[in-house]
């Protein structure tokens, strides 16, 4: 195992390499991040069958039902990559939406009764413009979205070596971080 402050400057190196990609390449990133989970989901779903079928599960129809429904969104992940890159902005708009619509509502009915809630509507009425923005677009929202966590990444990496951790000796005479 190599010295922590090595192990922090790598690890600070590949945040802002991978923010970097995640700038430069957002729909890229979005398909191998799409397909990474379909792998995910096919290796826990495989995992929830063999658990059942060996009876680990005691079984319960819930963990095979739900292996089955992991295996298929997996592979559907693997095989329709573009669709569910597509389909998560509007899956994302219509719940803010939703949220918001439900939002607005109560903010209206508690104005009705002589409370004040501007600020509540306010928020409601900018969540529900937001929510339409996400819909309409959901192609230029992935890849901002997308830029928004590299540069995040991007500044992580760049501040860890500025913040090294701190490592003390602990009761044992070992050292923690």
């Amino acid at each position: 195992m190599g010295n922590i402050s090595e192990n922090f400057m790598v690890e600070a190196v590949l945040f802002v390499i991978l923010g970097l990609v995640l700038v430069v390449r957002p729909e890229g990133s979005l398909g191998f991040i799409c397909k990474l989970f379909g792998v995910i989901l096919l290796g826990m779903g495989a995992f929830r069958i063999i658990s059942y079928a060996r009876g680990r599960e005691k079984r319960k129809t819930a963990p095979f039902v739900i292996g089955i429904i992991q295996l298929a969104f997996g592979a559907g992940m693997l095989a329709r990559t573009r669709f569910f890159i597509g389909i998560v902005p509007y899956v994302a708009g219509i719940v803010i939406l939703c949220v918001a619509v439900i939002s607005l509502i109560r903010s209206l009915r508690t104005s009705r009764k002589g409370k004040s809630s501007r600020a509540a509507t306010v928020f409601s009425i900018a969540a529900i413009i937001l929510a339409g923005v996400v819909i309409a677009n959901p192609v230029q929202i992935s890849s901002m979205i997308t830029r928004i966590i590299g540069i995040g990444l991007i500044f992580v990496g760049v501040s860890m070596p500025f913040s090294p951790p701190r490592i003390r000796e602990t009761d044992g005479g070992h050292r923690s971080v």
